[in-house]
């Protein structure tokens, strides 16, 4: 999807990164498990205890809500001529300049240790859904945006980013098309 902003003239291609029905599954399990509970303890509560646990949990709920139904809406991928923009919320919003990636690969991530996770540092992952910063087994940091296990790999000097957006036949055009992707010869 290109968009013009209109403020600047600049073309900006916008992609998305759509939840597996998996995550959209586990969202609806947790919610019911947490309404069961505050019904739960709405019965079997009286007075204050009612009041604080049923607060508690509607403040779980509102926090989760975020998470897992507003955030995930909000994932996108700004491509324009020289930058990239990654916008994750809550975790990250990032944007890369186009001298400073070394190279693009397509990659199975499952597949190449290189980026195998060590630990999550701000983030959420669950299958082969990853959103967020990961500090990975050769201690360089990386941002994942996947949904699957084929990727995009952007090696930067000391980082990584790896995306899978929606349409990655077309998002890969653009990189061509913005000149991340300066010959169709290095194309991955």
């Amino acid at each position: 999807m290109s968009v013009e902003n209109e403020l600047i003239g600049v073309m900006v291609d916008i992609y998305y990164l759509s939840i597996p029905y998996y995550i959209w599954l586990f969202d609806l399990f947790l919610f019911l498990i947490l309404i069961s509970i505050a019904v739960i303890t709405n019965k079997n509560s009286t007075g204050k205890a009612r009041k604080s646990s049923l607060s508690l949990i509607i403040f779980i709920i509102a926090l989760l809500f975020y998470y897992f139904i507003i955030v995930p809406t909000q994932i996108k991928i700004n491509l324009t001529n020289g930058s990239m923009k990654i916008t994750i919320p809550p975790f990250t919003r990032k944007t890369i300049l186009q001298q400073d990636v070394l190279s693009i690969s397509i990659e199975e991530v499952s597949q190449n240790q290189e980026f195998a996770v060590k630990k999550r540092l701000g983030s959420f992952s669950l299958g082969d859904y990853k959103i967020g910063w990961f500090q990975l087994k050769n201690n360089k940091k990386a941002i994942f945006l996947l949904n699957q296990d084929k990727s995009i790999v952007f090696r930067l000097k000391d980082w990584y980013i790896l995306v899978s957006p929606d349409n990655f036949d077309l998002f890969m055009n653009s990189l061509q098309e913005k000149g991340f992707l300066k010959t169709e010869t290095n194309r991955p």
